[in-house]
This record gives C-alpha cells, structure tokens and sequence, in this order.
C-alpha cells in the first residue's frame, strides 16, 4: 500500500514541475518588450536631467549653452531663453536667405536653371517614394516693369484704349478697373477678358482698328463694327468697309469748315445729326426729316393725336390677349411709330421735343422703358415752357365787357387775373372797394385771361391777391369772415396736384400782409375782413 501512495506522491510532486517550469518564461518576454524602448529614451531623460540640474538648455540652431535660471535665486527665466530663441532665429533666417541669394547668382551665372535645380536633393514627403523625374519647385516670376506692363496691354487686341488704372475692353465696350497700388496692373484685365470672351463666344476677334480709332481726336466712342463721331454725333459703322470713317472724317471735315452765311450760327451737333438721320441705315425712317423743324406746339399735339390712337387701338383689342414679349423688330417699329422720336437706334432714341438722347436699356435692344419714362417727363416740361411763353402772346379771349363770373364762371384753378373797373364797381355796391396791384405781371384784361406763373415768388403772390379779389367778388361780401385756413384750402385746390409746389401758411400769411400794409385788407387773428373806402 506503501507503494501506491509513493507513486501518487510522485505523481503529485511531477505534477507541479512543467508549471513551475512554464512560469518564469512569460514575464521575462514581457519585461525585455518593456524595457527596450526605457532603454532607447533613457539617454534622453538623462540629458534633460542633466540640463535641469545644471541650469542651461542647449540651442539647437547655433549649439549654444543658455542659462536660465537666476544665478543667485536660482528661479527659472524663460525671458533668456525666448530672447537667445529670437535672435538665433533671425540669424539663421538671414543665412538661409543670403544661401539662397548666393545659389540664384549662380543660376544666372551658370545660365542653365534646370540643371542647377536637378542638382538639389529632391523635397519628398514622408513615406512617399523619391522620383527624381518630377520638375523641380516653380519660382515665382520676376516683376514686370511698367514699360514691360504697358507693352503688353498695347499688345493685346482685345484692348480698344488703356490708362494707367483702367482698361477700355473692346468686346464688350467696358471700363475694367485696374489695381490701385500699381499702374497698368493687367491681372485684373486678364480676368476680365477670359469671363467676357466666355459670354460673347469662342470666334469673336475685336476689329483690329479699334486701337487706332480710339486715339482719334475726333471720334468721341468705338465700339466692335462702329464709330461715333465727335463733330456730328453720328455712328458710322466700320465693320466691312475700312475706308468708312476715313471718307466720314473727310466729308464732316469738309462740312463744319465750311463758310456760313454772315448773321447765321452754325447748326448745333444735335441739328446734324437730325438732317441726316433720312440717310442713315437701319436705324431711321424715310419720314424722319419731315419730324425735324417742327414747332413745339405742332410736337404736343401729334403726341396727344398718339396718345388718343393707342388708347383707342388699346381698347378695341382688349378682348384679344397681347403677346407678352415683342421681338427686337416689334419693338423698334413702335419707337418708330411714335411722332416724339426723331432718330432710333438700338440702344437709344433722339428726342425731337428736347432735341437730346435718350440712353436706352444696353442688355437689349429697342428696350422703350427709359424713353417711356423720359417721354412723359419731357411733355410736362414743355407745357410748362409753353404756358410760360403765352403772356408774352396775344391770346383769343371771350367778349368784351363781361363780368368775372361769365367769363370764368367759377375761378379756374391756374388762370390768374386782376380786379378790372367793373369788379370794383361790383365792391362798391356791397359798402367797400377793393384795389390790388399784381406786381411783375402785365395788366391783362378780362378778355385775355392768363396762365398764373407758379414757379416764381412774384408770380405767386400775385395769384393770391387775385384769390382774394375773385372770392370778394363772387361769393363772399364784406360782413362774411374769411380765414387763413380757408383761404389756404381754396388756393392749394386751385392748384393741379403734383404740379407746383403747394402753397403753405407762411407764404400766404405774407402776401396778406402786403395787402394789410396797402390798407385794402385787416387782419384779426387769423380772419380777413374788408376795410371800407370812402
């Protein structure tokens, strides 16, 4: 039984030995995996330590030992050590660059940049594999001088003109501003050719005389197949003939050195132009000369006769849905239609009634919006400049002898006039007379009624003393009160809205006074009363 139990004690005892065996291997792997990279930083921790200890850091740019702690505190000073940094770094900036001064001297010497750039050790990435074929590093260009600057704008032929901080594109006939730090800077031209060459298409060559003609004294614009003359303001187009504005600069030329008749001005720029706008192409009517020379008058009412027909036609075909859009030939033939128009262009209309250019919309052609807006403007003026020339004018009036009322039936809002004999009469039946004296305005008579002039101070306040008489005369007696504020009410009334100014309280209350001071009217408050003449 001794037996068993010895080989079982073995058993237990051999048991243990692989174990025992197997369990120092694996924490000695692990220990030697943990102290290889201790091993590999320990001479780094020992130099930091040593530096610590001895109270200089080392400079890796020039080797330089730097103390940074205080030699009697012995507190750290970081300020040494950031103002050694600076300095030392500057330094070598300036070595580096007087290196690089030196390799590009002996660039130019050697006259052969691609080998001298072959000859550097090629700037990889990390990881990334050396290809010693790729092209070396681009450099930047040298700088232009302004000569070189202004040879290249003057060789480019989409350039028409160019000044030393704008440049006239001839695709487009654009100012393109240029840099301001710099004159003749053509980065800017630069981007705006390639954007302008991309709208108008690939093809379009700018006419190559446009720089000449734009150094021409006596063509006023250019653009890509025309030219506009200075002297009479007309376009002639360039764009197959080339010997087109060198007959026009002739015959121009030859007509304004012409000798005219002695007492006659020579005709104005805007009259050349209407006397040939029959002769021009695509651009006019046969009918336009008989526009020319017309009288004001004769203008205002072919506008009315107009005005009267598009509304009718307007009217007529209300039931008939319009086209929305018109094409460039609708569009013209309306401008053409209308009796206002002396010249039509695509891009602008000569006014016949102020004799001047109307800018039309330059994204389209025939585009009547701006002449629309200017048409109307320009009626209204011309009323207003007639209305001012009637006084000057004899004008037909009704019978003689005829009292205020019959003539006027009620006071017309505009018309102004004086107390005549018989209104004063007419005053002295109610118990008082009535004398105002309109100052500037010629004594008109009741037959010859006229126009008040609302845009001067005189003419103003003379048609408020008339207000004043007609009101006395008509409706109003002596006994009745008349106020400020009615007074006010009745003249602004009076007046077409939108017309003149409107009359304010300061400006009545003055002219009262006028009449206050000449003792034809009193003023109690704000109430006027009639004072009674013997």
């Amino acid at each position: 039984m001794s037996t068993p139990h010895d080989d079982s004690g073995q058993t237990s005892t051999a048991t243990p030995t692989p174990a025992a065996e197997l369990t120092p291997t694996v924490p000695q792997k692990r220990k030697l995996a943990v102290e290889q990279p201790d091993a590999v930083a320990s001479p780094e921790r020992d130099q930091s330590a040593d530096e610590y200890a001895s109270g200089k850091v080392s400079c890796d740019v020039c080797g330089e030992s730097v103390a940074w702690r205080h030699p009697e505190t012995g507190k750290l000073q970081i300020e040494v050590w950031n103002e050694h940094r600076r300095v030392c770094s500057g330094n070598a900036a300036s070595v580096s660059d007087d290196a690089d001064a030196e390799a590009d001297e002996d660039l130019d010497a050697e006259g052969s940049p691609d080998v001298a750039l072959t000859e550097l050790p090629p700037v990889t990435a990390p990881g990334a594999p050396a290809n010693p074929s790729e092209p070396p590093t681009k450099r930047r260009r040298a700088k232009r001088t302004e000569d070189e600057r202004i040879e290249y704008l003057r060789a480019d032929p989409y350039v028409a003109q160019f000044e030393a901080y704008r440049v006239l594109c001839g695709t487009c006939d654009k100012w393109i501003r240029l840099r301001p730090n710099s004159t003749y800077c053509s980065i800017p031209w630069d981007a705006h050719r390639k954007s302008c060459l991309a709208k108008k298409g690939v093809g379009i060559q700018p006419s190559p005389r446009v720089a000449v003609l734009a150094n021409d004294p006596t063509v006023k614009k250019v653009e890509l197949d025309r030219v506009q003359c200075r002297t009479c303001v007309k376009w002639v187009h360039v764009g197959a003939d080339d010997d087109a504005w060198t007959k026009h600069r002739a015959s121009c030329s030859a007509s304004s050195t012409s000798p005219t008749k002695s007492g006659v001005p020579p005709p104005t720029p805007q009259q050349l132009a209407l006397t040939a706008s029959s002769s021009s192409t695509g651009s006019s009517l046969p009918g336009d000369g008989a526009r020319v020379g017309r009288s004001v008058s004769e203008i205002l009412a072919a506008a009315s006769a107009y005005a009267a027909a598009q509304a009718q036609a307007a009217q007529a075909g209300s039931g008939h849905e319009a086209p929305r859009k018109k094409n460039a030939e609708q569009r013209a033939a309306i401008l053409r239609e209308d009796p206002l128009i002396a010249q039509v262009e695509p891009h602008r209309v000569f006014c016949a009634l102020c004799q001047k250019w109307v800018q039309l919309r330059q994204d389209s052609t025939f585009c009547a919006n701006p002449w629309i807006q200017h048409r109307s403007k320009c009626i209204v003026r011309a009323e207003k400049r007639e209305r001012r020339a009637l006084p000057s004018q004899p004008q037909v009036g009704g019978a003689g002898g005829s009292s205020p009322a019959v003539i006027y039936g009620s006071h017309a809002p505009g018309v102004s006039h004086d107390i005549g004999e018989s209104e004063t009469d007419a005053l002295s039946a109610n118990g008082s007379a009535m004398d105002v004296d309109v100052p500037v305005q010629t004594p008109l008579t009741r037959s010859r009624p006229v126009k008040a002039d609302l845009d001067s101070t005189p003419g103003r306040a003379a048609f408020i003393h008339s207000s004043i008489g007609h009101l006395y005369s008509t409706t109003y007696e002596a006994s009745d009160e008349l106020t400020l504020a009615t007074l006010l009410v009745y003249l602004n009334s009076a007046v077409p809205p939108d017309k003149f100014e409107d009359f304010d309280t300061v400006e009545v209350l003055d002219a009262v006074k006028s009449l206050v001071g000449r003792g034809v009217l009193e003023l109690q408050g704000d109430v006027l009363r009639l004072i009674a003449q013997n």
